[in-house]
């Protein structure tokens, strides 16, 4: 938002800032031709202009950024699964462990 000066901006203003920036390798963003149409349809959708604190604006960030930014998930459609909600299929035995090192050991 600093950028761009507002909390909506042009399709044309993010391409320029986003292709400025790098990934966490120090690559240069590659914007290819998918991703300008889609921004493009994300600002048709809301006339014009994409709201960068929106949803569809952070997805589009996801797949220039894939490591950096996460998906955003629609609200309730995504959830931690917790380790107990896989009942004890998740735990092993100190047995099993310790077969588990000891085939490693012999592969090695």
């Amino acid at each position: 938002e600093a950028e761009v000066g507002e909390p909506m901006a042009q399709p044309e203003a993010l391409l320029q800032v986003v292709g400025n920036m790098t990934d966490y390798d120090d690559d240069p963003t590659a914007l290819e031709g998918a991703l300008h149409q889609q921004l493009a349809k994300v600002a048709e959708t809301h006339g014009g202009k994409v709201p960068i604190h929106g949803r569809l604006f952070a997805q589009w960030l996801h797949y220039v950024f894939p490591r950096e930014c996460p998906f955003p998930h629609k609200a309730g459609a995504a959830a931690a699964v917790t380790p107990n909600e896989y009942g004890d299929n998740h735990r092993v035995t100190p047995e099993e462990a310790q077969q588990h090192v000891t085939q490693q050991l012999v592969h090695e």
